[in-house]
């Protein structure tokens, strides 16, 4: 799959909060490469530029491309509209949606460089490991050092394509020096001020996302790939002092690894986090269903299931936590499939089958029936030569027609039809004679 957004999230012991607070707003150099980077290559975002592929795959690119880049947002292209404003401290969004200074946890995973870098007021800083279905995730990767696969959860509530929440609008248009003023005097006030403000933040974060779901084309479910960053690549003790998170479009996995013509098959994806969401594929479209199983029952017996898992990382041989929220995907047809396949072809292949088969039949038992008709007719013909023969001859002449008949076929005409001139000239039989020779013979009439 292609990723949405690519972000580092440092690991901060709590003791060092202080130190990271003043480097991320002394080092910010880094946001104007990347924004130089997106405006010298705006193509860069989409992977329709790769090269290696079929004109069909090239197809089904563009077309995944064009829903991918509709899900980055607006990306920031040009410079003039960056902001040099991040916040000074290390912050989460409370219940109701205000930014809240961390300072219960231990460590703090702070949004550091990431891309893309979208317009409007950064986020550097927010505390990543604050997001409750992320925890166990971070943990596994921080203890294990193995890459995981996180929950799944709706892209529409996110920051562009980021895992938390939008900022509301009414604190797009100050800067973070000003924002932590106005939380601070919310504080101190404790006069109901806060809860009512919250509502409002709470509201306006909903039609944020409602805006954001509408214009960017960014929905359906996303998950995030946490992947460990080492304080040594080959030392035997070392840790992992980052995290790097590449967020995800589920679809995006499904448009490659699928056959490109059913027409509504069923993917049902779910984890033992005990989170399941669905997807019709039809052609080159991927449609979320929606989360929950949205199978038809009637076509149980037909399922597929396949554990999404590996072993290792192919390219750094880091372990990968299959036991974590593992995946299982399984795949339905439906009756929009059945429909497609239930058609009059296998019928009318069967009956041409069986026409040639039965043409081949009776040509065989026709080809018998001449064969025998004109055996019958060669022994009648032959009953009658016979009967013929023994009329007009005695037996003794008639034996040895037959005699001769068997032995000397091939020779019979010669002799019996021509005849040779002896050395006087006289004609002389070429055989021997059918019948006796007698030289003397008397006749009586009577």
């Amino acid at each position: 799959g292609r990723a949405l957004s690519v972000a580092m999230y440092p690991i901060v012991p709590k003791d060092q909060t202080s130190q990271w607070e003043d480097f991320t707003v002394k080092n910010q150099q880094w946001v104007e490469k990347v924004v130089e980077f997106q405006t010298t290559f705006p193509d860069a975002f989409r992977s329709g530029v790769d090269h290696g592929h079929s004109d069909m795959d090239m197809d089904m690119d563009m077309d995944m491309d064009m829903d991918m880049h509709k899900g980055l947002g607006n990306v920031l292209t040009d410079p003039n509209e960056l902001v040099h404003n991040v916040s000074e401290v290390v912050f989460h969004f409370d219940d109701n949606g205000m930014p809240t200074r961390d300072s219960d946890t231990d460590i703090m995973l702070p949004l550091w460089q990431h891309a893309p870098v979208h317009p409007g007021l950064p986020r550097t800083n927010y505390d990543a490991y604050t997001v409750e279905r992320n925890q166990g995730a971070l943990d596994k990767v921080i203890q294990d050092q193995a890459a995981v696969l996180g929950k799944f959860y709706e892209l529409d509530e996110s920051c562009y394509g980021h895992d938390f929440p939008p900022m509301s609008p009414e604190l797009e248009t100050e800067t973070w020096s000003e924002i932590w003023t106005h939380v601070q005097s919310m504080h101190k006030g404790h006069n109901g001020g806060n809860s009512h403000h919250g509502h409002s933040m709470n509201h306006g974060n909903q039609e944020l996302n409602h805006q954001h779901h509408q214009v960017s084309g960014l929905d359906g479910p996303g998950v995030n790939i946490f992947y460990p960053v080492f304080s040594d690549l080959y030392d035997q003790n070392r840790t992992v002092v980052a995290v790097l998170t590449l967020t995800t479009k589920w679809n995006s996995f499904l448009v490659h690894n699928l056959p490109p013509d059913p027409k509504g098959l069923i993917v049902t994806l779910n984890n033992e986090c005990e989170q399941s969401f669905s997807f019709e594929v039809t052609g080159k479209e991927v449609i979320y269903m929606g989360p929950g199983d949205h199978h038809e029952a009637k076509y149980d017996s037909y399922k597929k299931c396949f554990p999404l898992t590996h072993a290792r990382s192919v390219f750094t041989e880091v372990p990968m936590a299959n036991e974590y929220c593992t995946y299982t995907a399984s795949v339905y047809p439906s009756s929009q499939m059945r429909e497609d396949f239930a058609s009059n072809t296998p019928l009318m292949y069967t009956v041409a089958v069986a026409v040639i088969f039965f043409f081949t039949l009776f040509v065989f038992v026709f080809y018998d029936y001449l064969v025998q008709t004109r055996q019958k007719y060669l022994v009648e013909t032959a009953s009658r030569s016979n009967a013929i023969i023994s009329s007009l001859f005695p037996k003794i002449v008639r034996d040895r027609l037959m005699e001769d008949g068997g032995q000397n076929a091939n020779k019979s005409v010669t002799w019996k039809t021509e005849a040779v001139r002896d050395g006087a000239g006289n004609n002389k039989p070429a055989g021997p004679p059918i019948a006796n020779f007698f030289a003397n013979t008397t006749v009586m009439f009577g």
